[in-house]
């Protein structure tokens, strides 16, 4: 109980403002209080329904708050997720940076979104050849304050003898969940649904 009065003085002090950080969606604040230690938040959806991109803002406008944070991403290479953030953040289209057709005011842009993201610091950690414990325990040798692991079914996991992919993969859901609680890092996950 002690500590849960420690909680609520700690936000008295800081009435009216949300405890966690930012998601950057004010409705999603407003019902969640923001992004907190110690939760696994999955996007779910099916395919190419834009359960990346919703991450990808998301830990966006965490890093904008100051939130130390990494992608590990098993979806694409990370130059490609790394120009999607690019393009998000400057406002210059995905096939402008990657036709090369950038008119003078993009390429000022781009070097401004460039220098931005520089400097709040985003980790692109490369997973290539990594299975789902390698990555849980990068995870917890970092000092992250939000992570985005994109996505579920992508990881490459251990499976005991009669268990199915399913239930190796709720497994790993239930470790990421632990490590969340333990490290007190926000962890974002995506999910295809079929």
């Amino acid at each position: 109980m002690t500590l849960a009065v420690d909680t609520i003085e700690r936000h008295s002090a800081h009435s009216g403002e949300i405890p966690g950080i930012t998601t950057g969606f004010a409705l999603l604040d407003k019902l969640t209080y923001g992004l907190q230690g110690g939760h696994l938040w999955v996007i779910a959806g099916g395919p190419s329904d834009g359960k990346s991109t919703v991450m990808q803002n998301i830990l966006g406008a965490a890093m904008v708050a100051g939130a130390k944070s990494a992608v590990y991403q098993l979806e694409m290479p990370i130059d490609e997720q790394a120009i999607r953030f690019l393009s998000s953040d400057s406002g210059v289209s995905s096939q402008s940076l990657l036709m090369g057709t950038m008119t003078q005011e993009e390429k000022r842009a781009l070097a401004e979104s460039f220098h931005r993201m520089r400097q709040l610091g985003l980790d692109f950690v490369n997973v290539d050849g990594a299975n789902a414990d390698d990555i849980m325990a990068d995870i917890e040798a970092g000092d992250y304050q939000v992570v985005m692991l994109d996505y579920l079914q992508l990881l490459d996991v251990q499976m005991v003898k009669g268990q199915n992919r399913e239930q190796a993969i709720s497994d790993v859901a239930r470790k990421l969940k632990n490590l969340a609680k333990r490290k007190n890092v926000t962890i974002l996950t995506g999910s295809q649904l079929n």
